[in-house]
């Protein structure tokens, strides 16, 4: 078969170029067991974030009844290293770094795709903006800056032409074939739309549920307006996944709860019976149903380390 282009940004050649050195079957097991470490790590931060999570017994296995975290393993996607990422600037946030979690959240744009839609809602829902856009601009600076150790300035220009131009199933890219709503709705004036509408609800129910539920929650239902998704990105629904759980485990939850934890875990194991342009539909009805059965709590506080 003819070598595929290389789609993502060229800081990231650096991050894949330890593993050229090796034959590719040792290279696809040694990346594995990264993401192994990497979903390990997600375990372990989970009960700093979610603390409720820990009440259950075998809390550390909880990542392992998200379909999606298996998914990505077997097929060697860097969907678990961005799903730490959101995490680590998550729980950044909350512990009152703004700045930090700029920085971290800015190595998303390893995917910028995936930035793009999720930047502006951010902004949107996240207290002081300020210093977590200083800190998400020292990350890009960076990131461009290793940019330039692997090509010149004018490819790195050229990149977002090079990536319209190869987004085709020739370049092993097939729109059709893509997890987004951008699959079902073809014409881009209609995902805008939705996209205006999404930003406009958003705005008004930032206005009665904290923000440490709101961003999180509302990630699966921005990720599927991004222009180019695939399925394993659907990894960054695991925190709205472990809110809930989060939410089933407190000593104050309520029997909806554990049904609703129950379906979330059914939605995202009937995902392998699915074709992969239908896989948003699942994770937008784990974010509606999220927010639904938090919305009438009311809002108390938008301050850092607010549990959600």
């Amino acid at each position: 078969q003819p070598l595929l282009p290389f789609r993502y940004p060229p800081f990231a050649a650096l991050m894949f170029l330890p593993f050229s050195f090796l034959p590719v079957i040792s290279a696809y097991w040694a990346f594995f067991l990264l993401n192994l470490l990497f979903l390990t790590v997600i375990a372990l931060l989970s009960r700093y974030a979610f603390p409720h999570l820990t009440s259950y017994r075998f809390w550390p296995l909880l990542p392992l009844t998200f379909f999606l975290f298996f998914h990505s393993l077997m097929i060697g996607q860097i969907s678990i290293f961005l799903t730490l990422i959101f995490l680590t600037a998550y729980i950044s946030l909350r512990q009152n770094r703004p700045l930090l979690s700029g920085v971290l959240f800015g190595l998303l744009a390893i995917k910028p795709q995936l930035l793009l839609v999720l930047l502006p809602v951010t902004l949107l829902l996240i207290p002081q903006k300020t210093k977590f856009t200083l800190g998400l601009f020292v990350s890009l600076v960076i990131l461009i800056s290793m940019s330039l150790i692997t090509t010149t300035p004018a490819d790195l220009l050229h990149y977002p032409a090079f990536i319209t131009s190869t987004e085709n199933p020739i370049s092993g890219s097939n729109p059709a074939h893509l997890a987004s709503l951008s699959s079902l709705l073809p014409h881009v004036p209609a995902v805008i739309g939705l996209y205006l509408l999404l930003f406009i609800t958003l705005a008004f129910l930032s206005r009665k549920l904290v923000w440490t539920l709101l961003w999180p929650a509302s990630l699966p239902l921005v990720a599927t307006l991004s222009p180019h998704l695939s399925s394993t990105d659907f990894t960054l629904a695991a925190p709205a996944y472990f809110i809930l759980l989060n939410l089933t485990f407190s000593p104050h939850a309520s029997p909806k709860h554990l049904y609703f934890s129950f379906l979330a875990i059914f939605l995202s194991g009937i995902l392998v019976y699915l074709p992969v342009y239908l896989w948003s539909l699942p994770f937008i009805i784990l974010s509606v149903v999220l927010l639904t059965i938090c919305l009438p709590s009311r809002k108390k506080s938008s301050s850092p380390g607010t549990p959600p």
